[in-house]
C-alpha cells in the first residue's frame, strides 16, 4: 500500500482546527462590521459637514481679528492656500518678493579647500549676530 502521509501544509487537506479558525475570523469580521455600523457610521458624514464649515469659520476670523492677524495665523499653522485671502497691497507684495540685502557678504571669500570642511567663518560672524562680543 502506498499511503500518503498527512501534511498540514498540503492544500488539499483541511483540518478541523483550520475550519474553526476560518469560522472565528469570519464571525469576528461580521461582528466588527456590525459594531462599526452601530458606533461609528455617523463619523464620515459628520466630518464632511465640519470640513464644509472651515471656510466660513476662517472668514469670520478674518472679519473679527483682521487680515493681518489671520495671515500670521495661516503662515504659522501652514493653512492651505485656498483658505487664505490675498489682502496685501501691491507694494507689500513687492516688498515681500524682494530679496533681502546681502551686502554684508560682499568681502566674503569662499575657502580654497573643497574637502567639505566648513566653518572657516562662524555663522554668528557671517550674519553679524555677535559682533559686539568680539
Amino acid at each position: 500500500m502506498n499511503r500518503k502521509t498527512l501534511n498540514p501544509a498540503d492544500p488539499e487537506i483541511t483540518f478541523v482546527d483550520q475550519l474553526l479558525q476560518h469560522r472565528a475570523v469570519r464571525s469576528q469580521i461580521a461582528q466588527t462590521r456590525f459594531t462599526w455600523n452601530r458606533r461609528s457610521a455617523w463619523f464620515p458624514e459628520a466630518q464632511a459637514m465640519e470640513y464644509a464649515q472651515i471656510s466660513v469659520v476662517f472668514n469670520d476670523c478674518i472679519q473679527k481679528y483682521g487680515a493681518e492677524m489671520f495671515e500670521y495665523y495661516a503662515k504659522k499653522n501652514r493653512l492651505h492656500k485656498k483658505y487664505t485671502k490675498d489682502n496685501l497691497t501691491p507694494a507689500k507684495k513687492a516688498k515681500r518678493r524682494s530679496d533681502p540685502s546681502m551686502d554684508h557678504l560682499a568681502g566674503y571669500k569662499v575657502p580654497k579647500t573643497t574637502n567639505g570642511i566648513y566653518g572657516s567663518v562662524r555663522p554668528s560672524h557671517l550674519f553679524h549676530c555677535m559682533d559686539s562680543q568680539n
